[in-house]
């Protein structure tokens, strides 16, 4: 339900026909405090999410959710997303940008 809710917030911006990618994504944590000791703790997690043409993606799970983009410009690449956690409790911002060496 909370995945068409964004989906459908999102329709209005877009000006011509974006291509929607459904996807599953499994991610397994193991945390540890040293090389070689016992996992610290360990989390699996099931998300559902969506690519929005080229450069967007929204997915959600059980207790998160996460919406991001992508672009890139030359030898840049730019990447964002907003994130929630700990049963929608937590929000976070993060961005990256790379620059990348031609041979």
């Amino acid at each position: 339900m909370k995945l068409f809710a964004i989906v459908l917030l999102l329709s209005p911006f877009a000006t011509q026909a974006v291509e929607l990618t459904p996807y599953v994504l499994h991610t397994i944590n193991h945390k540890f405090t040293e090389f070689g000791g016992p996992y610290d703790k360990d989390s699996s997690s099931l998300h559902f999410g969506v690519d929005i043409g080229e450069n967007y993606y929204f997915e959600s799970g059980y207790k998160s959710a996460e919406a991001g983009w992508t672009h890139n410009k030359g030898n840049f690449t730019f990447k964002g997303k907003l994130t929630t956690e700990d049963n929608f409790k937590k929000h976070g911002l993060k961005s990256e940008i790379k620059y990348t060496f031609q041979k």
